[in-house]
């Protein structure tokens, strides 16, 4: 079961590089870490022991710039503008 799992920096969106319980775990370039690291944590509440207490913190990296999104929603906005993203990160377009 795992009972910790990260990645180095910001990471990566796709291909990411986990380290899993102490245990680096490459996946390949067509999995999407946002994806990977939510199944992950689904199959952990799956099969936790119900019977005791339990803290998860999980934290995307799908919320960080510079964004790319899972192949799915790739022009999902394309035209579309984002004001708030524009005051906050002014020289990211």
């Amino acid at each position: 079961m795992i009972d910790w799992e990260s990645f180095a920096g910001q990471g990566d969106y796709y291909a990411p590089n986990l380290n899993i319980n102490g245990k680096n775990t490459q996946y390949d370039k067509e999995t999407y870490v946002t994806d990977l690291l939510t199944e992950h944590a689904v199959d952990w509440l799956d099969n936790r022991d119900a019977e005791k207490p339990f803290f998860m913190y999980l934290s995307h990296k799908a919320v960080h710039a510079m964004f790319k999104p899972a192949k799915r929603h790739e022009g999902m906005y394309a035209g579309k503008k984002n004001r708030k993203t524009r005051l906050v990160y002014p020289n990211y377009w």
